[in-house]
């Protein structure tokens, strides 16, 4: 499968990235790089023979669903830096399968409580309407 997956959040929220694979993949292990090719660093990945298991990396989470055959990369409290270009990836040693996800995080109306926490408002409702 090769596809380019685009999406956009408010700073502070939550995203969730869908990545399908093909029959065949199931038992492989699936990850989520940032970055474009020699500069990628792989952000979280699955375990070896844990299928379907959740993975927890920080901020990241990756559930695979082999029976639907999707693994589901779950991103918490989006920052700025998270924006940029990633990839959903299965690696073999026969063939590669990477799909582009490209992932904008706009400015959102936040608070910093220290360093690594912040409370963001996420809707602001103006005059009766929500903006």
């Amino acid at each position: 499968m090769s596809r380019v997956i685009t999406k956009r959040w408010k700073e502070g929220g939550n995203s969730s990235i869908q990545c399908p694979y093909d029959r065949g993949f199931e038992t492989y292990q699936k990850y989520l790089s940032k970055g474009i090719w020699a500069y990628q660093v792989d952000v979280i990945q699955t375990k070896m023979h844990q299928h379907p298991a959740w993975t927890h990396k920080g901020r990241f989470s990756l559930y695979d669903d082999t029976e639907r055959r999707v693994f589901t990369v779950t991103i918490t409290n989006l920052t700025l830096e998270d924006s940029g270009t990633y990839w959903c990836e299965i690696n073999t040693w026969w063939w590669y399968n990477k799909t582009e996800v490209r992932i904008t995080v706009d400015r959102g109306w936040c608070l910093r409580r220290s360093i690594s926490v912040y409370q963001c408002v996420h809707r602001i409702i103006w005059g009766g309407r929500v903006a």
